[in-house]
């Protein structure tokens, strides 16, 4: 059975717990499940919102045979809107909403009435609170009214009269915290008793901005949330909430799906109740503060090194100068991530192709281009298939009873691809900000990519990057580049390199004294020696000013000793030939490589001998001209 789940703000607590949940069944029943996932959009960036939109036109619904929206999770821009409007053309299976009813769907819904009222009832039976306060969600959404209503109630029955400025029309996030506190304590003599948030992030906020001002929770004023997220049970103090069992709503949808392929009548409308969990931020017990430091403390240090590790991402992603580059990086960060496989696959462009609007986005030619094999290692390709069939047909069967979550690969409203990542199993193999980061710099790195093949061909591009614009070799970032695909090659090979540094002895003395156009003529002449001297399969590079670097392939004996003899005797050559007024000289250093994965501290290495190098020389021009002075 093929079922297929559209979800937003995927790596999100509640899209995650509703994500794993329903894999650990779709194993445990044979189930394909295609989730069809989206990032959150900042802020108001409405054309990245257009690339995420993409997702929702990506498969052919007919192929499905059950459909679950979360669709409170996609409210960026009207993109649950546009997947109700292609639902209700073009579906023809079962459709489940979770949390949201969807009037015409199967709906399996959080108890949200009944939930409000017993924590409302909650401060005023338990606590003996009157002067209790709330913070409705965006009142566009059922759940917000239905909070606010159950909210209501209990203060009805308790004979407390609610007025409207004991109430906050929210929008469920965080950005709030400050203008719900200046809502609630301005104009008043006394601090309300309590403030209800009808979710964690509003409740969070609040605590934070409560903090900022030296008023403390709960001594001078009681907060509680809805949700119960990971967040608000590790806060200080510990957030009280409501407990939703987000992994049975989970599996009520998937068997609500499952009943209704198999031809079974089923409720319209399934209920799922909460329980409070009251902790201390509401007057009750006392925080665990060594369980919850030592979960900030684990959670922090996975956050550094991730943002470690995204800083390198973005740099070797804004390395690549073409497509093939580019997928080779990705193969390179896939292998670290959680996935058991990771599909790419591309829109296939033509020179001078714009990015289309979103509903027409997938076209005809699409090609599967990186996945892995049973080893685990990345396999490139270019194998091209059928619109929405969302692999090449042999390639399909990997797919089957499979959770298999598809994110738009896009910059912008320009859409280029999708990925499909097939996570491990296990509670701990979900997706993170990392997964986005990754996401967003593909993308931004094939915009790059494509734009420069608007303007100049790709060997126009690589020469501008990698090559010193003056002497024609590489530069130093072209070094770089080559010296790391050099250094795999010889790895597998098991063949050894020597690095050379190189000083160019003197160039200042020519510019000071016979001009820069001399000094430029005179590193030209240089890199010539140094070009001419080399064997198939080395290379050199101006490394900035008069600092050049070779790389020699030690293939036969005594090649470094060979390579300083030949550069010494054709710098005597050129300067023969070029008859100027200076001498071609240059300070070398050299050292064999003995591990390539720590090339560059033989670099260093080289750069130490080379110094030494000119020291020496240096010394023993001066006892010569102190020689001559004494002499005469």
């Amino acid at each position: 059975m093929r079922i297929g789940i559209f979800i937003g703000d995927i790596y999100q607590t509640y899209s995650s717990i509703i994500i794993k949940e329903m894999e650990a069944y779709a194993r445990d029943n044979n189930i394909t499940l295609h989730i069809f996932g989206s990032f959150a959009t900042p802020g108001k960036n409405i054309l990245h919102a257009e690339g995420e939109k993409s997702i929702l036109y990506l498969p052919e619904l007919e192929e499905l045979e059950g459909i679950i929206i979360a669709g409170d999770t996609m409210g960026h821009f009207g993109m649950e809107q546009e997947l109700r409007e292609r639902l209700d053309r073009e579906a023809k299976c079962p459709i489940v909403s979770i949390r949201s009813r969807e009037e015409g769907y199967y709906n399996v819904l959080i108890d949200n009435v009944t939930a409000m009222y017993d924590m409302t009832n909650h401060f005023i039976k338990d606590h003996g609170f009157r002067d209790i306060c709330f913070v409705t969600g965006r009142m566009t959404m059922e759940d917000a009214g239905k909070r606010l209503e159950g909210y209501r109630k209990a203060m009805a029955e308790a004979e407390i009269p609610v007025t409207e400025k004991m109430i906050f029309y929210g929008n469920y996030w965080k950005d709030q915290g400050a203008e719900i506190v200046d809502y609630f304590i301005k104009g008043r003599k006394k601090l309300p008793s309590a403030i209800i948030c009808s979710n964690d992030y509003m409740a969070l906020a609040v605590c934070e901005e409560l903090q900022c001002r030296g008023i403390r929770v709960p001594e001078d004023i009681c907060i509680s949330g809805f949700d119960d997220l990971e967040e608000g049970q590790m806060f200080q103090p510990a957030l009280s909430s409501v407990h939703i069992p987000f992994e049975k709503m989970a599996r009520q949808a998937l068997e609500t799906v499952v009943a209704l392929a198999g031809g079974k009548d089923v409720d319209k409308c399934q209920l799922i109740h909460g329980e409070n969990c009251c902790r201390h931020s509401c007057g009750c017990g006392r925080d665990s503060v060594s369980f919850s430091n030592n979960r900030c403390r684990s959670r922090n240090k996975k956050f550094r090194y991730m943002a470690k590790e995204c800083i390198y991402l973005s740099a070797d992603f804004e390395s690549a100068l073409n497509e093939k580059e580019c997928l080779e990086w990705v193969g390179h960060y896939i292998r670290g991530f959680d996935v058991e496989n990771c599909f790419i696959c591309l829109k296939q462009r033509n020179r001078n192709d714009q990015g289309d609007s979103v509903k027409t986005v997938w076209g005809e030619h699409i090609s599967l281009r990186h996945y892995l094999d049973e080893k685990g290692k990345s396999v490139f390709a270019d194998i091209p298939f059928r619109e929405k069939q969302l692999l090449p047909t042999q390639y399909l069967p990997l797919l089957e009873n499979k959770v298999n979550i598809f994110i738009p690969l896009h910059c912008k409203n320009e859409v280029y691809g999708y990925f499909i990542f097939q996570m491990k199993s296990g509670r701990d193999s979900i997706m993170d900000e990392k997964y986005e980061f990754f996401c967003m710099n593909v993308g931004n790195t094939l915009k790059r990519i494509y734009m420069y093949d608007e303007l100049f061909s790709v060997h126009d591009i690589m020469q501008l990057c990698i090559k010193d614009p003056l002497t024609n070799i590489y530069n130093r970032r072209g070094f770089e580049r080559k010296l790391l695909e050099v250094c795999d090659v010889v790895k597998r090979n098991g063949k050894r390199i020597a690095v050379v540094s190189i000083d160019m002895d003197g160039l200042k003395y020519i510019n000071d004294h016979f001009g820069h156009l001399k000094g430029d003529e005179s590193l030209i002449a240089f890199s010539r020696c140094l070009c001419a001297v080399l064997e198939k399969g080395e290379f050199c590079a101006r490394m900035g000013g008069d600092e050049f670097a070779v790389v020699l392939l030690l293939d036969e004996p005594r090649r470094t000793e060979r390579f300083q003899n030949q550069l010494q005797d054709k710098m005597t050559l050129e300067n023969k030939r070029i008859k100027e007024p200076y001498m071609l000289d240059a300070s070398i250093g050299i050292c064999e490589v003995e591990n390539n994965d720590s090339v560059m501290e033989y670099i260093q290495l080289a750069d130490k001998k080379m110094y030494e190098n000119k020291r020496r020389k240096a010394l023993d021009k001066r006892r010569i001209e102190d020689a001559g002075k004494i002499i005469s």
